[in-house]
């Protein structure tokens, strides 16, 4: 037998394997049912590892589908309340278009905010000395 050669010719030692029939571990059908492991290529293994996927798919699009009806809602909140503001009258305070605000008298910036401060004397001139 060629086997028994070549492991004779490679380990000095026959396999033992003359006059057995190897027609089990050739046939792929039977090299394929043999890999029964995690991952492994047998039908049941791969039946398991599909359902498996099959309910990680699902669990997954169930999380997608409430992630998305989360961001629609706020989203929804968000424009409503947007709406709201661009409707409704200013409150107390906000200014109007055509009218001087309330606060007219402040100084302000062209942003409506107040213009900022110089330091204080003494603060200009230890900056001046660091640089």
């Amino acid at each position: 037998m060629l086997l028994d050669a070549s492991a004779a010719e490679i380990t000095g030692r026959p396999l033992g394997l003359a006059g057995r029939d190897l027609s089990l571990v050739q046939d792929p059908w039977q090299i394929v049912a043999s890999r029964t492991t995690l991952g492994g290529a047998a039908p049941g293994e791969v039946t398991r590892m599909a359902d498996d996927a099959a309910a990680q798919a699902t669990e997954l699009a169930g999380a997608a589908r409430r992630w998305r009806d989360t961001y629609q809602a706020a989203e929804d909140a968000l424009v409503a309340t947007a709406r709201r503001c661009a409707e409704s009258p200013p409150g107390p305070g906000w200014p109007v278009p055509g009218r001087p605000a309330a606060h007219a008298d402040r100084r302000t910036t062209e942003h409506g905010t107040p213009p900022r401060r110089p330091p204080p004397q003494g603060a200009r001139r230890a900056e001046r000395r660091t640089r």
